[in-house]
């Protein structure tokens, strides 16, 4: 962290340097701002400061906005709101309009030192709503407004930048916020209406909602959707909170609209069928590549009690498979393959009407025809016994229909094919005709298979089975039977969101923290492929090797060992004892260095 700062130091330096001698003054004190950033987001905040400083001196427009979250980092919250609160008053009353004033001029906070080149800034930039935005997010932090003031700031936010998704987004956030309250509060209240006044305060809250006769929760929804739907229309830096929230939100009212007392409140049907045409409008304004990253919580609801929900999402599905069926096959072929009756018939549904909508000698129409039967060869592929003691599978002799059916169209579903890379660009988000979502256009396919798949020794004998790519690289994958791995590809989106979060953090990017993912597809609910890590072994072959080599473990003996010490003590003493006093003892600590 220190070097990095310390190299940025000298190339500011070096660069006010020569804007000072070009008379660029305005540059010098942009670049001092930029350096002032970048020690505040390093946890400098001292030096901070006093670039903060030098950047007023040098008539940085902006100064103010750095000061501002410069105090906000320092925890002097109230100091920070008051900087941005008399910048704003300093700027055009018309521009900030009456509610915004009004609202500005009821909050007295003391500023111990003046605001730093207020009166410049609003000549320079009188677009406030950055500075409006940043002040609104933190008295609701810090909840020193009432919501409604809150809610009409973030709507002349929004009026002063109409096509600002961060706009949108905090608004629908805030909006949100008081959805969550309103249901959590009111579903409280029923719940206590349901089991009889079990305490005064529980039967005083009931007929106080009941006495302010407070509106339902779902009456905001339409708010809330809107926002979410505007936000992410106008910009992607959002997407992974703002599709996933606003698909929750419709999902869990389509549940309670689909329930038999909900269905009959008059203005909940208005609400329901408002909410079916936003929807589908989303669909058609929306990017197809967005919502390639919500597939799998779309495939989830294939089976909504709610039957207009289901349409749609039949149709959202149908849609991606259109658009982007080489990846979207791979993650529909756990659902397609189901167990589940409905869910099976379903998936079939969808593809049945994807491939009618194909064109006969469509390239996507041959990718449909091969991929359940490639589906099937590796579901018993992943379940088959093997020759007892074997070690290998023989693909030519024992899957030779599957060794016949080589080259396919079908791409490797390796992690680079299967993950979305959303576009560079936010600003103009209509204009993505030639937009690919990949990292890369062009994905290897399956050219070909090995003749011998390797069997693991673990306890369900997975198979190590390696794919031949179009581009000649030998590809191993895992197939695994006897064991869910939706949750795994489920744990592989989350490992993902947590990579997102660290990447935005400049100290966990710089020490370039991040977590190893790949690709996971679910073939069944009990079997699937994993893509193979290069370069990796498993704990326990690792822990295995210390303990030979410290004459601790035997293939042949101790394994029989502790299932007779598991036999013996089974019953007579916890399990948890049994595994302190009589197992792990047999397996002592070593240190790093082998001693």
């Amino acid at each position: 962290m220190y070097t990095t700062v310390s190299v940025d130091k000298g190339a500011f330096a070096l660069r006010r340097m020569v804007f000072s001698q070009s008379h660029m003054h305005a540059q010098v004190g942009n670049s001092w701002l930029h350096y002032a950033k970048l020690c505040r987001l390093a946890g400098h905040y001292e030096t901070a400061h006093l670039a903060i400083l030098e950047a007023d001196a040098s008539g940085a427009p902006n100064a103010h906005m750095e000061k501002a979250k410069y105090l906000w980092n320092i925890r002097k919250f109230d100091s920070a709101i008051a900087e941005l609160q008399q910048t704003l008053l300093n700027m055009p009353a018309e521009i900030l309009g009456s509610a915004v004033l009004s609202s500005l001029c009821s909050l007295s906070l003391a500023l111990p030192n003046p605001p730093i080149s207020a009166t410049q800034a609003s000549k320079e930039n009188p677009d406030v709503s950055k500075a409006l935005l940043l002040y609104t997010r933190w008295i609701h932090y810090t909840g020193q407004k009432q919501s409604a003031d809150i809610k009409s700031l973030y709507s002349r936010v929004i009026e002063l930048r109409p096509k600002w998704e961060k706009g949108f987004f905090c608004m629908a956030k805030f909006v949100d916020d008081l959805l969550i309250d309103a249901r959590k509060r009111q579903e409280d209240d029923k719940f206590a209406c349901k089991v009889g006044p079990v305490s005064f305060s529980s039967s005083n809250s009931v007929s106080r909602a009941t006495e302010e006769k407070e509106k339902p929760w779902w009456e905001l929804l339409m708010g809330v959707l809107l926002c979410y739907a505007k936000a992410i229309h106008r910009g992607h830096k959002n997407l992974f909170q703002a599709l996933p929230r606003m698909l929750t939100l419709w999902f869990e009212f389509g549940s309670m609209y689909a329930q038999d007392e909900s269905s009959s409140d008059q203005h909940m049907k208005e609400i329901h069928g408002r909410v079916l045409s936003l929807i589908p409008g989303c669909v058609k304004d929306l990017p197809i590549y967005q919502w390639l990253t919500v597939l799998s919580q779309l495939i989830s609801r294939i089976c909504h009690q709610n039957t207009d929900v289901v349409r749609i999402v039949k149709y959202i599905i149908t849609s991606v498979l259109r658009a982007y069926p080489q990846q979207a096959l791979w993650m529909m072929a756990a659902v397609s393959k189901s167990t589940v009756p409905a869910r099976q018939d379903a998936a079939a549904e969808i593809l049945h009407s994807v491939k009618k909508g194909c064109r006969r000698g469509n390239q996507n129409n041959a990718l449909f025809i091969q991929f359940p039967t490639l589906i099937d060869h590796l579901i018993k592929l992943c379940f088959h016994p093997g020759q007892a003691k074997a070690k290998t599978i023989n693909i030519s002799t024992e899957f030779s229909s599957l060794k016949r059916m080589m080259p396919l169209g079908i791409i490797l579903p390796v992690q680079q094919a299967l993950t979305v890379t959303l576009p560079s660009y936010d600003s103009n988000m209509s204009d993505q005709s030639g937009f690919h979502p990949f990292s890369v256009s062009k994905h290897p396919t399956i050219a070909g298979i090995a003749d011998e798949a390797e069997i693991l020794s673990s306890l369900q004998k997975p198979k190590k089975v390696v794919f031949i790519g179009s581009d000649g690289v030998a590809r191993p994958f895992l197939c695994k039977p006897k064991d869910d791995l939706r949750k795994d590809s489920r744990m592989m989106e989350f490992n993902a969101m947590i990579n997102r979060l660290l990447s935005k953090v400049p100290e966990s990017h710089r020490r370039k923290l991040y977590i190893r993912t790949f690709a996971v597809v679910p073939l069944t609910e009990d079997c699937g492929m994993v893509e193979w890590v290069p370069n990796t072994r498993g704990l326990r072959h690792i822990l295995q090797d210390i303990y030979i080599a410290h004459g601790n473990f035997d293939k042949m003996k101790t394994n029989p060992q502790i299932k007779k010490i598991y036999d013996t003590y089974h019953g007579k003493m916890p399990d948890d004892e049994m595994l302190k006093t009589k197992i792990l003892p047999m397996f002592p600590q070593f240190s790093t260095n082998g001693s």
